[in-house]
């Protein structure tokens, strides 16, 4: 069977075939992970529903003690029974976000790779861009700390003040921030602030003779240990928060099903329907007793 295409008489089969999968997988995918921030800096969990499941089921830790034992004694010993006397968090798989494009002339974005590149990008950045909105409004929800930001030194902006206050916060809770997976995200305008002050930019002062971290670059690398990101979602969910300061294990995410990518030609439209999408759940993990704190959300006084 043969049909008239916009390219002359063309066969059925090499209407139908003309889309390649592996060459859009891969570019969506790339997109789709240069995108993700706050995604990124989670802890995941996907290898546990690798295989099927809808729930993932995390086991709280009670804080441990120690205690002295009697020398020359039997069974003083004192044990813990994590059956009985641990909580734990669920992340619930419940959250099917998809991007899609009707193409009318696949093949010819595909020979192009400035376009391939352009519809790509736009399919994997709108997919992470949903998926770090939900993250964020789930940040926002199980946040349960603050710090806010000093005025009378700092004017409400992330200073020099305000950074002692979250050090201060974070080693009352008796989190080591400077093992790597402590981190701060501000939203791009209280991220630029940062640049307003020789503190964070000066090499003479943050000892950075190359000047990675500078106006110049447009890099802030570490505030008091702790790498400094920027999101462009954070305060979607609630204006009032400039950032968050938290320990990876504060958010929690697992995929079910990794961002995937299908096509289907419609006749209807003489077009390639192209979508990918993914399943995942995400859960925040946090509280205000001192021991269990994981994230304080910045907020201004």
């Amino acid at each position: 069977m043969a049909s008239l295409g916009s390219g002359g008489l063309q066969t059925a089969s090499s209407m139908f075939n003309s889309f390649i999968p592996e060459m859009w997988t891969e570019g969506v995918r790339y997109y789709f992970q240069k995108k993700l921030i706050l995604g990124a800096l989670a802890t995941d969990w996907s290898s546990v529903v690798a295989n099927g499941g809808d729930t993932v089921h995390i086991p709280r830790i009670n804080e441990q003690s120690a205690a002295a034992k009697a020398q020359h004694s039997a069974g003083a010993i004192s044990w813990t029974n994590n059956t009985t006397d641990e909580s734990k968090d669920t992340i619930n798989i419940t959250n099917h976000h998809y991007s899609a494009l009707l193409i009318e002339d696949v093949a010819r974005i595909q020979a192009n790779d400035d376009l391939m590149a352009k519809y790509t990008m736009e399919l994997g950045y709108a997919l992470a861009k949903k998926i770090e909105v939900t993250i964020e409004a789930e940040m926002n929800s199980a946040v349960n700390n603050v710090v806010e930001f000093d005025n009378a030194t700092d004017g409400d902006k992330l200073g020099r003040v305000s950074l002692a206050k979250i050090l201060a916060a974070l080693g009352e809770s008796d989190v080591d921030y400077l093992d790597g997976n402590v981190v701060i995200v501000l939203d791009p305008t209280y991220y630029s602030y940062l640049f307003e002050l020789n503190d964070f930019v000066r090499h003479d002062v943050i000892g950075d003779q190359v000047s990675e971290y500078s106006r110049i670059s447009g890099y802030v690398g570490k505030l008091g240990g702790m790498p400094v990101f920027t999101s462009s979602v954070v305060g979607t969910a609630a204006a009032v928060n400039k950032g968050y300061v938290f320990h990876k294990s504060f958010i929690n995410t697992a995929f079910s099903q990794a961002p995937r990518l299908q096509d289907q030609y419609d006749i209807d439209y003489l077009g390639t329907k192209v979508v990918t999408d993914s399943i995942y759940g995400v859960k925040g993990i946090d509280s205000v007793t001192i021991s269990e704190r994981r994230c304080w959300a910045l907020r201004v006084a």
